[in-house]
């Protein structure tokens, strides 16, 4: 009956990360993504505790959003690629934390359909950052979770 209170949920912070050009050249892709976040928060809702939510297009700020992460004694950081990710963008602070990192690889659709098009590849690619991402950080010795799935 208490055992929230004996083992409260683990607390996360989730980062969504994409490149910048996106933001210029689909207009609305922000929010686009954040509305995308916002279902994978209600989700977890549930069982953990998310403690901040941020989206980032580059080094600056990924390197705040995961020492704010850090300050706050998070239990891990959730990556969410939510487009392509240029890794070399957003690599630095990911690799150096000592936080544990959870790759979120999801997507939108189940399925690619006849009439599949370019906004729902546009919505539906995040997949291609994740390789990146997790190539250089391989390379790099950071270790790390993955879980692929739909929401």
């Amino acid at each position: 009956m208490l055992n929230h209170l004996i083992n409260p949920p683990p607390r996360v912070a989730i980062l969504g990360t994409y490149i910048a050009l996106y933001d210029t050249a689909y207009p609305g892709y922000r929010d686009r993504v954040g509305a995308f976040v916002d279902r994978i928060v209600e989700v977890l809702k549930p069982d953990i505790s998310v403690e901040s939510i941020g989206l980032c297009t580059d080094e600056a700020s990924a390197r705040e959003f995961i020492a704010q992460a850090e300050k706050n004694e998070v239990d891990a950081v959730i990556l969410l690629s939510l487009g392509y990710t240029n890794s070399l963008t957003v690599v630095g602070p990911i690799a150096e934390t000592e936080l544990p990192i959870l790759f979120f690889n999801t997507q939108e659709i189940e399925t690619v359909e006849k009439n599949f098009s370019d906004e729902d590849l546009l919505r539906n690619h995040g997949m291609q950052g994740v390789q990146d991402l997790a190539a250089v950080l391989v390379r790099r010795g950071k270790r790390f979770g993955i879980v692929t799935g739909l929401i």
